[in-house]
Protein backbone atom coordinates (compact mmCIF):
# COMPACT_ATOMS: atom_id res chain seq x y z
CA UNK A 1 0.00 0.00 0.00
CA UNK A 2 1.36 3.43 -0.95
CA UNK A 3 0.04 6.96 -0.48
CA UNK A 4 1.70 10.05 -1.96
CA UNK A 5 1.00 13.78 -1.60
CA UNK A 6 2.95 16.88 -2.72
CA UNK A 7 3.67 19.96 -0.60
CA UNK A 8 5.69 23.18 -0.75
CA UNK A 9 7.95 24.91 1.76
CA UNK A 10 6.95 28.58 1.97
CA UNK A 11 10.06 29.57 3.94
CA UNK A 12 13.22 27.69 4.81
CA UNK A 13 13.25 28.82 8.46
CA UNK A 14 10.02 27.00 9.27
CA UNK A 15 10.85 23.73 7.50
CA UNK A 16 10.23 21.68 10.65
CA UNK A 17 6.81 23.25 11.22
CA UNK A 18 5.92 22.78 7.56
CA UNK A 19 6.76 19.08 7.77
CA UNK A 20 4.78 18.65 11.00
CA UNK A 21 1.74 20.44 9.53
CA UNK A 22 2.00 18.47 6.28
CA UNK A 23 2.31 15.16 8.15
CA UNK A 24 -0.94 15.95 9.99
CA UNK A 25 -2.64 16.88 6.71
CA UNK A 26 -1.37 13.62 5.20
CA UNK A 27 -2.70 11.65 8.18
CA UNK A 28 -6.08 13.37 7.98
CA UNK A 29 -6.41 12.35 4.33
CA UNK A 30 -4.95 8.82 4.36
CA UNK A 31 -5.16 7.74 8.04
CA UNK A 32 -1.44 6.90 8.00
CA UNK A 33 1.53 9.08 8.83
CA UNK A 34 4.12 9.32 6.05
CA UNK A 35 7.40 7.48 6.46
CA UNK A 36 9.37 9.26 3.69
CA UNK A 37 9.92 12.83 2.56
CA UNK A 38 11.24 13.25 -0.97
CA UNK A 39 12.96 16.50 -2.02
CA UNK A 40 15.71 17.58 -4.38
CA UNK A 41 19.34 18.10 -3.35
CA UNK A 42 18.98 21.86 -3.04
CA UNK A 43 15.91 21.68 -0.82
CA UNK A 44 17.57 19.12 1.43
CA UNK A 45 20.72 21.27 1.58
CA UNK A 46 18.65 24.23 2.76
CA UNK A 47 17.11 22.12 5.51
CA UNK A 48 20.62 21.03 6.47
CA UNK A 49 21.86 24.64 6.51
CA UNK A 50 19.01 25.93 8.69
CA UNK A 51 19.36 22.96 11.03
CA UNK A 52 23.10 23.62 11.37
CA UNK A 53 22.58 27.22 12.52
CA UNK A 54 19.63 26.56 14.84
CA UNK A 55 20.71 25.72 18.40
CA UNK A 56 17.37 24.01 19.12
CA UNK A 57 18.01 21.21 16.61
CA UNK A 58 20.55 18.53 17.52
CA UNK A 59 22.67 16.86 14.79
CA UNK A 60 20.97 13.47 15.20
CA UNK A 61 17.67 15.05 14.15
CA UNK A 62 19.02 15.90 10.71
CA UNK A 63 18.18 13.29 8.09
CA UNK A 64 14.77 12.51 9.43
CA UNK A 65 11.85 14.13 11.14
CA UNK A 66 10.04 12.46 14.00
CA UNK A 67 7.23 13.07 16.42
CA UNK A 68 7.54 10.77 19.41
CA UNK A 69 4.14 11.81 20.78
CA UNK A 70 2.40 10.76 17.55
CA UNK A 71 4.73 7.80 16.99
CA UNK A 72 6.11 8.47 13.51
CA UNK A 73 9.47 9.08 11.84
CA UNK A 74 9.94 10.42 8.33
CA UNK A 75 13.21 9.63 6.53
CA UNK A 76 14.53 12.19 4.04
CA UNK A 77 15.04 10.90 0.48
CA UNK A 78 16.51 12.38 -2.68
CA UNK A 79 14.23 13.05 -5.64
CA UNK A 80 15.85 15.52 -8.01
CA UNK A 81 12.85 15.71 -10.33
CA UNK A 82 11.10 17.89 -7.74
CA UNK A 83 11.54 21.66 -7.92
CA UNK A 84 13.20 23.73 -5.21
CA UNK A 85 10.99 24.01 -2.10
CA UNK A 86 8.74 21.16 -3.29
CA UNK A 87 8.54 18.02 -1.22
CA UNK A 88 6.53 14.85 -1.40
CA UNK A 89 5.34 12.86 1.59
CA UNK A 90 4.99 9.13 1.10
CA UNK A 91 3.59 6.29 3.13
CA UNK A 92 4.85 3.01 1.74
CA UNK A 93 4.41 -0.10 3.87
CA UNK A 94 6.44 -2.14 1.38
CA UNK A 95 9.43 0.21 1.06
CA UNK A 96 12.84 -1.37 1.02
CA UNK A 97 14.11 -0.79 4.56
CA UNK A 98 17.56 -1.88 3.34
CA UNK A 99 17.78 0.82 0.66
CA UNK A 100 21.30 2.22 0.34
CA UNK A 101 22.07 5.30 2.43
CA UNK A 102 24.28 8.11 1.17
CA UNK A 103 25.57 11.28 2.81
CA UNK A 104 24.31 14.11 0.64
CA UNK A 105 24.58 17.00 0.28
CA UNK A 106 26.36 17.68 3.59
CA UNK A 107 26.07 16.02 6.93
CA UNK A 108 22.92 13.98 7.01
CA UNK A 109 22.11 10.43 5.91
CA UNK A 110 19.57 10.18 3.11
CA UNK A 111 17.94 7.01 1.78
CA UNK A 112 17.98 6.41 -1.95
CA UNK A 113 14.63 4.97 -2.97
CA UNK A 114 13.19 3.88 -6.29
CA UNK A 115 10.77 6.23 -8.04
CA UNK A 116 7.29 6.60 -6.55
Amino acid sequence: MKFVKNYLFKTWNDWNHAIAFSAEDFYNQFHYYPNYLLANDYTLSQIDFIASIRPDISPNEIGSFSNEEKGYEISFCIENELLNKEFTLVFDDEADKDAPIVNLPKSYPVRVLPKV
